[in-house]
């Protein structure tokens, strides 16, 4: 199918599965597993949050987060503590090897970003960015 033929939906998924397969590649140089990510971004924004939180932040679902929250743990990239109002619940902080990890994450996301938006000037990787974010919330910015 020639590039022209394509929807628009389809010119973004395409772009997604390409992030997406490159995030992988770069977290596994880095000796990260890509499933951290969304929560390290998560909890270095809210830190404390709870296990509950995270699966509607993340839109993993609880038995993902539930495995990936026991291997960070023992990574010593988080740690889970009861709640002081509700020792039923459990808060989950990062760690400052969880910081540096999610530095390290993040660093990889913009080199490929970068490579991907490379044939764009910096107006039109803007452009890119509003019109991306216009989508997303569905709304226009006032």
């Amino acid at each position: 199918m020639d590039s022209d033929d394509k929807t628009l939906f389809m010119h973004i998924n395409h772009l997604s599965r390409m992030f997406h397969n490159s995030m992988r590649a770069e977290c596994e140089k880095l000796g990260i597993s890509k499933s951290y990510h969304p929560v390290l971004f998560n909890l270095s924004r809210c830190d404390g949050l709870l296990q509950h939180d995270l699966v509607r932040l993340t839109g993993l679902k609880a038995p993902t987060v539930s495995v990936t929250l026991q291997k960070m743990e023992t990574e010593g990239l988080i740690t889970r503590g009861s709640d002081e109002n509700d020792e039923r619940c459990m808060r989950i902080c990062i760690t400052e090897k969880g910081r540096l990890t999610e530095n390290k994450i993040k660093n990889a996301a913009a080199g490929v970003e970068s490579a991907m938006t490379g044939c764009l000037d910096e107006e039109q990787t803007e452009m890119l960015r509003e019109l991306l974010r216009l989508l997303s919330d569905g709304q226009p910015r006032q």
